[in-house]
């Protein structure tokens, strides 16, 4: 008499499968103890925005530049033009400053920069400088204590981190000090500025929750 076999797999068999639910917890319940676990992910593109920062006060050295020409503040104008120091060495120090944003409840993720420097200069080029960001009355959430050189922060870059990423409710505002650092035969150089931050919840669109096409490398053909 042949010996009665039996249907049923090993569980810890290659060929067996987890029960649950697919493409929902299996893929982090694998482990110890068949425990559960969770981590927070970064956010999707499709919540990131640029919110410029503006000239809105006139310092003598600083342009705004507009649709209609040179401005000396602008706060709708986010690109500035920055005149040569008068002598070696430091220009005036301007402060930026973000607008109100009173439709939306956002997170600071990040500070970038775009410098219109020549590739190849025919003046000594000069560095454009950034220092003190903060929201409102906040300490300064740049690492540094200083001036540091805006290429650090240029869009496109890794983001070199910051000691904090305040929530940013209306009044409240955000601000960074600017300074350039040249020769008085130095070119003028036209910059601007933005902070990024995550729309935590819209006023008319609610909380955004982006979804898995803000996320291109977690989405899996099926095979």
């Amino acid at each position: 008499m042949k010996p009665h076999s039996h249907s049923h797999r090993h569980p810890h068999s290659k060929h067996h499968k987890p029960s649950g639910r697919v493409g929902g917890d299996i893929g982090f319940i694998q482990g110890a103890g068949r425990l559960r676990f969770t981590s927070i992910s970064p956010a999707g593109t499709g919540r990131k925005v640029y919110i410029p920062l503006y000239l809105t006060a006139p310092i003598v050295g600083y342009q705004a530049l507009t649709d209609t020409g040179l401005a000396p503040i602008s706060t709708t104008c986010p690109t500035i033009t920055l005149a040569a120091p008068a002598a070696n060495g430091a220009t005036n120090t301007a402060t930026l400053v973000s607008p109100q944003i009173s439709w939306a409840l956002l997170r600071f993720v990040g500070f970038v920069t775009s410098i219109q420097t020549p590739v190849i200069p025919s003046l000594p080029p000069m560095d454009i400088t950034f220092s003190d960001l903060r929201l409102g009355g906040s300490t300064n959430l740049f690492v540094h204590e200083d001036f540091a050189s805006g290429d650090l922060y240029e869009i496109g870059n890794s983001n070199p981190g910051f000691r904090y990423y305040p929530v940013l409710k209306s009044p409240n505002t955000m601000t960074v000090q600017v300074q350039g650092i040249g020769m008085a035969t130095s070119q003028a150089t036209a910059f601007s500025c933005s902070i990024m931050c995550d729309i935590l919840d819209d006023d008319q669109y609610g909380m955004h929750i982006s979804g898995p096409y803000a996320r291109r490398d977690t989405i899996q053909s099926p095979t």
